[in-house]
């Protein structure tokens, strides 16, 4: 039997009054989608947030009790504000960062997959919108990998969903995900209906699996309405659960997950097998996510 299991719904201000502003690159004056919001007190405590949409727009509840602002994306720079000097335009600058230069050698395009989209299901986890989550992906080959793609198995989805891919490194101190590898986002939508095994192809970004492993998993933005001309949803609501598959393969929990809008720390599945009391099982529940990388 499989169950569904929802965390961490994300916090909504609702109001009669609302201001909507734009993102855009400061150099480019492009704008830039699906920046995250982050609606702070003084003591940088979160509050709560939501996305910019898919062409840099995001709706502000102008009686928020948030005193700032912090607008992030992967590739620029976290700029904050404080939310009564928030206009109708805000420019981020992007980060300065230097890449390497793509070079696989023809030796490597053996395929192998690693990780665990192979592994058998059973149990789906339901996240809301802001939700991340990833799992660790052990290198067992002591050198660097090139990644192809990220594997996910998804249930079916109701409505076209957008959600953002991430790469950690880990930490040297703890095991838990540390900095970002990728250097500009990336973003995959799912269209109405799918579901199963999707792979994300991400050659182009000349990511690479470190020697010691590292971190992989997805960001729920959530629904995009085909009906409205594909504007983003700013509902917090069940319509925005994207459900994905758990497996109980290995006795350690090394799946983490964090609302964005809620607090900046992970949190691994260690009290999530305490709720699952559905489910005997020594072993811990852990994401069936997984990539593909050359050998």
């Amino acid at each position: 039997m499989k169950f569904f299991f929802t965390l961490f719904l994300v916090a909504s201000f609702n109001s009669s009054t609302s201001q909507t502003i734009v993102i855009v690159d400061l150099i480019s004056k492009n704008p830039v989608p699906f920046t995250n919001a982050t609606f702070l007190k003084k003591d940088n405590t979160i509050l709560g947030g939501d996305y910019a949409d898919e062409k840099g727009f995001i709706i502000l509840n102008e009686n928020s009790i948030s005193d700032k602002i912090k607008f992030s994306c992967i590739g620029f720079e976290d700029l904050i504000i404080e939310r009564k000097a928030v206009i109708d335009t805000v420019f981020v600058k992007k980060s300065i960062i230097a890449l390497d230069e793509v070079a696989i050698s023809k030796a490597s395009h053996i395929l192998k997959e690693l990780g665990f989209i192979e592994s058998r299901k059973k149990i789906d986890l339901g996240i809301s919108k802001g939700i991340e989550t990833v799992v660790f992906i052990e290198n067992n080959s002591e050198i660097e990998l090139s990644i192809k793609s990220f594997l996910f198995k998804i249930q079916k989805t109701l409505e076209k969903v957008v959600i953002r891919v991430h790469f950690y490194k880990l930490n040297p101190n703890k095991f838990e995900p540390y900095t970002e590898i990728l250097s500009q986002d990336i973003i995959y939508f799912l269209d109405k209906n799918t579901k199963g095994t999707v792979e994300v192809d991400v050659r182009k970004y000349n990511l690479k699996l470190p020697a010691e492993g590292g971190f992989v998993g997805l960001e729920n933005l959530g629904d995009i309405y085909e009906h409205d001309q594909k504007i983003f949803s700013h509902n917090n609501d069940s319509s925005d659960i994207l459900r994905f598959a758990l497996n109980y393969e290995i006795n350690k929990s090394i799946t983490f997950m964090r609302n964005r809008f809620e607090h900046s720390s992970w949190d691994n599945t260690e009290t999530l097998k305490t709720q699952l009391i559905q489910i005997k099982s020594q072993n811990f529940p852990n994401a069936s996510f997984g990539i593909k990388v050359f050998d």
